[in-house]
Parts: C-alpha cells; structure tokens; sequence
C-alpha cells in the first residue's frame, strides 16, 4: 500500500514541471556561457603554446647555425694544423 501512495507524489512532481524546466533553461544557459568562456581560454592556451613551440624550433634552429658554426670554426682551426703537418 505505501508504494502506491508514494506513486502520486511522483506524478505531482512531473506536474510541476514549469519551475523546474525554466530552472533547467537557466542552467543550459549558465553551461553555454561557461563552455563559450572555456573555449575562448583554450583558443587562448593555443595560441600561446603555439608561440612557445615557435620560439621552442627558433630557439633550435639558432642552436644548429651556431653548432654548425662551431663546427666550421673548428674545422677551419683544424686546417692549419695539417697544413703545418704537410710542411714538416
């Protein structure tokens, strides 16, 4: 008997859908307007990453001209060397 007393209750609730489906529009709302703000703080979080994996590769490209450099300054102090070898 005391589940079908608790059965109307339920109905009664489902009735009274007006306050809680302008409850529900609300929160929708409130959701999008976060998603939208979420998604303009990744756009963001994007870009900036990006800007740091472009000086990241800048960062590297520099660092392989001055090895490369380095590396034909070393070859160039090499040169000498054999020259005065060849000489000897």
């Amino acid at each position: 008997g005391l589940k079908a007393a608790a059965l109307p209750e339920k109905a009664d609730t489902v009735r009274d859908t007006p306050p809680d489906a302008r409850l529900d529009a609300e929160i929708v709302r409130e959701q999008q307007r976060l998603q939208s703000q979420e998604n303009t703080h990744d756009r963001k979080a994007a870009v900036s990453l990006n800007e740091i994996l472009r000086q990241e590769q800048l960062h590297r490209m520099r660092q392989t001209e001055q090895l490369q450099q380095a590396e034909k300054d070393i070859v160039r102090e090499k040169e000498p060397v054999r020259e005065k070898e060849v000489g000897e």
